[in-house]
């Protein structure tokens, strides 16, 4: 899957993205995704493709470790007001082992370009 190339920096959210991020994580979306969000979108640890499924949207998946845990947000590239851009579809905390499976395109502790690219 080719990723394209984005116009622009611009991440969205839509109000029904942010209803589902807070029906699912209530007190994790006010203790920590929105202090770390911003950490999460403009400095990610690493980028990955998203897991593909029949029901999942979402190509991207940025990941920042906070604390003991990783904080993963689901990026859709979409076209928004004629220009492509990012959507958040959702954010969650995990651990490591989420990401075993996916395929690293950078690894921003290291500054590992994907051809480089470990999943550890």
């Amino acid at each position: 899957m080719a990723i394209p190339l984005l116009s622009n920096k611009d991440v969205y959210i839509s109000t029904l993205a942010l209803m589902h991020i807070y029906d699912r994580r209530g007190a994790v979306l006010e203790n920590t995704i929105l202090p770390s969000f911003n950490a999460l979108i403009s400095s990610p640890d690493g980028v990955y493709l998203n897991k593909e499924g029949k029901n999942r949207r979402g190509n991207i998946l940025f990941t920042k470790k906070i604390e003991n845990h990783y904080l993963a947000v689901i990026l859709e590239i979409a076209t928004i007001q004629g220009k492509t851009s990012c959507q958040i579809i959702t954010i969650f905390i995990c651990d490591h082992n989420y990401f075993e499976d996916l395929k690293c395109l950078w690894n921003g502790r290291t500054a590992t370009p994907s051809s480089q690219c470990n999943n550890s």
